[in-house]
């Protein structure tokens, strides 16, 4: 199993993750930032869900300016890599083009923001796609099986539902994310191409804790928690197979 994580990851988090998942490779990404011109702000700049969209469990759209070191990991675990048509931009709404969720064959995200290819890709798939005006959809959801979304953002929520979607609202709060006042759970998660979820944190540290695991149970997936640790954004980890 591949992780692909913020490199800035803190090291009890990486532990964590080594132990509840015996045997996993962890793949620190760099976003080369520093080698270029900009490319996203300082808090998000090594954020997987920044420069990745997973369209489905063999599909991943990707900013073209991802190093190959990164993909050749992919390619192992037999995922189809397709470059996007633009590298993100210093700040927002130019650095949302990637973050848009995958639910199903639902796509949602500010259709405004949305990358070309990932347009072209998920009408190619037969996907519907939904507009929010949330340009973060990723970081703000997150996704259970195909029909479950977790968010506390009233937009994505409402439009959710009206697409037939099995919604939980959580309340905000009760997440890290360095530089900012606050982050997202979808971006302190990551999900297995089998639906199960990973918390990087403990969900006994959010006000709906109980509930997040219920809706997840409910939905027949299972969720993983790193205990003790505080819920931490850091982009959405990207989970495969390899």
């Amino acid at each position: 199993m591949f992780i692909l994580h913020d490199k800035r990851l803190p090291r009890e988090y990486k532990d964590a993750l080594s132990y509840a998942f015996r045997g996993v490779r962890l793949l620190p990404f760099d976003s080369g930032r520093k080698k270029r011109e900009g490319n996203a702000y300082a808090s998000i700049e090594h954020h997987p869900d920044i420069f990745f969209f997973k369209l489905d469990t063999n599909t991943i759209i990707h900013a073209p300016l991802v190093d190959e070191t990164y993909l050749s990991s992919f390619t192992e675990g037999g995922i189809e890599l397709i470059p996007g048509s633009r590298d993100p931009g210093k700040s927002y709404p130019d650095t949302a083009g990637y973050n848009a969720a995958s639910l199903g064959r639902t796509l949602f995200h500010n259709l405004l923001y949305t990358d070309p290819v990932i347009t072209e890709n998920a009408k190619n798939k037969k996907f519907e796609l939904i507009n929010v005006n949330q340009g973060y959809t990723r970081c703000s959801s997150v996704t259970v099986g195909d029909s479950g979304l977790i968010s506390s953002d009233k937009g994505i929520n409402t439009r959710a539902k009206v697409a037939g979607k099995d919604v939980l609202r959580i309340s905000p709060g009760s997440v890290l994310l360095p530089g900012e006042s606050g982050g997202f759970l979808g971006g302190a998660s990551g999900v297995f191409n089998d639906g199960d979820v990973v918390f990087l944190g403990d969900l006994d540290l959010h006000e709906c804790g109980q509930d997040i695991r219920d809706f997840i149970a409910k939905h027949g997936k299972k969720c993983v928690e790193l205990k003790k640790l505080p819920l931490l954004d850091v982009g959405t980890i990207l989970m495969w197979e390899g």
